[in-house]
């Protein structure tokens, strides 16, 4: 079966008006209201908070058919202290339940991180076949500081998913925080401005990670720690390279990843990404991750890795954390934070060059993975209460 992922739908304002009703949810503490709309066959089931303990989240809002149409819908969130994508956060949800993501749609916000938009199949036990289309939001918590990280999730039988696509977009996208503020991030952002080596750089940290210098000669290297966090042993580097190009990118990689000594080292090829990077400052991007050991010193690591080049001079960034895992959000927090260095690098209002790849419409045909696998990566799976 081919899916339809739509961006945009084509329901006239009249038929809006005519189908979809506007709910606000209050039961709740205050900081996770929310507003949604949503078909008129469907009615409310459950609002009470309920703990969801294999997903880590509080299911706040579960919405039925009340028509043989099966249509149902789900709203669920969880607080965190610190600032990661809420891309990050869902997938990670997703995965766990193993479901099979059809297609994301990422956006990306000039500062509160990465926002995805899902399409995923779920098969049961009993042979049903289920799609879903789900969204997150994230909002600053007055009341306990932290962000909460919420997701929708519209849910209906494969075999009716193409019929429904467009009234499953229209529910998927139209529904937010009830008191949506101004600051979307779970922590204060801090900015830097240092010298380094030849030149002086500025970016944006986080609050719980403090900035420390280390001679390297001939460079002068920068170490990040997230000091409010004692979970978090991982630690980013920002060191100045030579002029960095598509020649000599590889070799100046190389001589960083091998400036300790490894037993094992699993790295993604080295690619380019400088078109993913809106920050107009950077001009050239590479980009690696994977994971690197040393058995001997019983030391492992996960290696979120990129040499950009900007108008004066190169730059190593470099992330070594746990890696992905459901024990911690670790992996997340330091790649959000390299992110953010990434946005900021030498660009304090986090300007953008925006590239536009406009496509209305996509048909997917998948290879349904059907089993799921935790231990994959964070790119598999939806949110299944049932």
């Amino acid at each position: 079966m081919d899916y339809i992922f739509n961006k945009d739908h084509k329901l006239t304002p009249s038929y809006l008006q005519k189908k979809f009703y506007k709910i606000n949810y209050s039961l709740s503490k205050e900081a996770v209201n929310y507003w949604a709309v949503l078909p008129n066959f469907v009615e409310q089931f459950s609002t009470l908070e309920k703990d969801v303990e294999r997903l880590g989240v509080k299911l706040i809002g579960q919405y039925v058919s009340k028509n043989e149409t099966f249509l149902d819908v789900e709203v669920f969130y969880e607080h965190l202290d610190y600032d990661i994508n809420p891309s990050d956060w869902l997938l990670r949800k997703v995965v766990k339940l193993k479901e099979t993501v059809l297609a994301e749609n990422e956006v990306k916000d000039k500062s509160t991180g990465i926002y995805n938009d899902l399409l995923t199949y779920k098969e049961t036990d009993g042979a049903d076949k289920f799609i879903s289309r789900i969204t997150v939001k994230k909002n600053f918590d007055m009341q306990l500081g932290g962000a909460n990280y919420m997701a929708l999730r519209v849910m209906c039988r494969e075999e009716e998913y193409n019929n429904l696509a467009d009234m499953m977009l229209h529910t998927a996208y139209n529904w937010d925080f009830k008191d949506k503020g101004t600051w979307q991030l779970a922590e204060r952002i801090i900015p830097l401005t240092i010298p380094l080596y030849n030149n002086t750089i500025s970016f944006y940290t986080f609050e719980s990670w403090k900035v420390y210098g280390e001679d390297v000669k001939p460079l002068t290297r920068l170490i990040l720690h997230q000091t409010d966090n004692s979970d978090n042993k991982g630690a980013i580097n920002i060191i100045e390279t030579k002029p960095l190009n598509k020649d000599n990118v590889k070799d100046v990689f190389d001589a960083f990843i091998n400036r300790v000594t490894l037993t094992s080292i699993e790295l993604d090829e080295l690619k380019e990404v400088t078109k993913s990077i809106l920050n107009p400052k950077i001009t050239h991007a590479w980009t690696t991750q994977g994971l690197i050991k040393n058995a001997d010193e019983q030391f492992e690591g996960y290696v979120i890795a990129y040499l950009i080049q900007t108008e004066k001079s190169g730059y190593y960034i470099e992330s070594i954390s746990s890696s992905p895992n459901f024990e911690n959000y670790n992996w997340e927090i330091n790649k959000r934070q390299v992110e953010m260095i990434l946005n900021s690098f030498n660009n304090p209002s986090f300007e953008q060059e925006q590239k536009k790849e406009a496509i209305e419409q996509i048909i997917i045909t998948p290879n349904i993975n059907k089993g799921g696998d935790e231990k994959s990566d964070f790119k598999k799976s939806s949110i299944f209460f049932k």
